[in-house]
C-alpha cells in the first residue's frame, strides 16, 4: 500500500509497498493521495511504482497501467505527476 511520506507546500513523496494482486486499488489509493496535495504540487513516484518489475505478470500489469492512466489524469488536475508505467 502507498503512503504519503513527506509533503511540503509544492512537493510530495510517496512510499509504495507492492501488492501482488494488481487490482485497481493501488491506482485509486495513489489518486486519492494526489488529490490531497496542494495545487501546483510536483508529485514524484519511484520507477514503476504501481506495477513493479513483475514481468511474469505482464498482461495484468498492462491492464492496471491502462486503468491507472485514466485515474491519475483525473486526480492530477493543476498538479504535475512524474512516474513510469509499463504500457502496450
Amino acid at each position: 500500500m502507498m503512503t504519503l511520506v513527506k509533503m511540503s507546500r509544492y512537493s510530495a513523496r510517496f512510499f509504495l509497498r507492492q501488492t501482488p494482486d494488481y487490482s485497481s486499488k493501488s491506482a485509486k489509493h495513489f489518486s486519492k493521495l494526489i488529490e490531497q496535495t496542494n495545487t501546483n504540487t510536483l508529485v514524484l513516484a519511484h520507477e514503476v511504482c504501481l506495477t513493479g518489475f513483475d514481468y511474469k505478470n505482464l498482461e495484468k500489469l498492462l491492464v492496471l497501467s491502462e486503468y491507472a492512466t485514466e485515474e491519475l489524469l483525473s486526480a492530477s488536475v493543476d498538479k504535475t505527476v512524474v512516474l513510469s508505467m509499463l504500457e502496450k
